[in-house]
């Protein structure tokens, strides 16, 4: 059993360090950029230098975007999913799955670069991965552009918790308007919630039962995180059972109050 498969099954995750080069990184923070500053006129862009745009400018491009216009900072969000980096990495993610998971066949389900801003309007209560997934023996990798800590915060996760298998979940609105599924009593679970310490560029792949959610971000400066999310082709209902018509896991239909 490789170290990575040996710790995913024992913590209900695997860290794989440096997967992405400081190249890598600055092209996907470059090209996010870019699209966030179409949606900005003339009189509010930002100059990049000769080597493209860093971090603090995606960051005060987003804001001003955020302050400019909600309707096309939504839509500059939704096209940056289909920017060919990004796409490139999630493929690059699916390759190191194949090598950590050698007899299984994932398809990628989504990916996104998200940005977390110290607001907190896209903050995650305590939940489990399988509920949003077309099946039961998902993986989700995240991969943050920014060093994490407790500080920067990140991911919150509960080690070990994949081992209770599928919890009771429920929906609940945030402050914000959000909707989202969250582990029934998941306070019960924040004693034993830990912050993880993720390089940028290191490749976090979880279980799909792994009772995380979001850190708070206690820094001044917006986080921004890769995500993408895989089903193991082999445990898709859809495919076996022309009886199902959606996708959605057989957790999610059981437990979700």
């Amino acid at each position: 059993m490789n170290r990575h498969l040996e710790q995913y099954n024992d913590q209900g995750y695997a860290i794989v360090k440096e997967f992405l080069s400081s190249d890598e990184i600055s092209r996907i923070i470059n090209e996010l950029a870019i699209i966030y500053s179409l949606s900005l006129s003339e009189s509010t862009s930002l100059e990049c230098s000769t080597g493209g745009y860093s971090y603090q400018n995606l960051c005060d491009i987003y804001d001003m975007c955020a302050n400019t216009n909600e309707q096309l900072k939504a839509r500059s969000y939704d096209i940056s999913k289909s920017l060919a980096v990004v796409c490139k990495t999630a493929t690059k993610c699916s390759d190191r799955l194949k090598k950590i998971f050698s007899d299984r066949t994932f398809i990628i389900t989504g990916h996104q670069v998200r940005c977390d801003d110290t607001v907190g309007t896209r903050y995650l209560e305590l939940h489990q991965e399988i509920m949003g997934m077309k099946s039961d023996t998902c993986v989700t990798c995240w991969m943050p552009l920014l060093d994490t800590n407790e500080l920067q915060g990140g991911l919150k996760i509960v080690p070990g918790s994949h081992l209770k298998g599928p919890l009771q979940h429920e929906w609940i609105e945030s402050p914000w308007g959000n909707k989202a599924h969250v582990v029934r009593d998941h306070k019960v679970y924040e004693s034993s919630a830990v912050t993880l310490t993720v390089g940028a560029g290191d490749a976090l792949f979880f279980h799909p039962c792994l009772i995380h959610g979001t850190a708070e971000n206690k820094s001044k400066q917006a986080r921004w995180t890769f995500v993408s999310r895989f089903d193991d082709i082999g445990d898709i209902r859809y495919l076996v059972d022309e009886s199902k018509d959606n996708c959605v896991s057989e957790a999610k239909e059981k437990y979700v109050l």
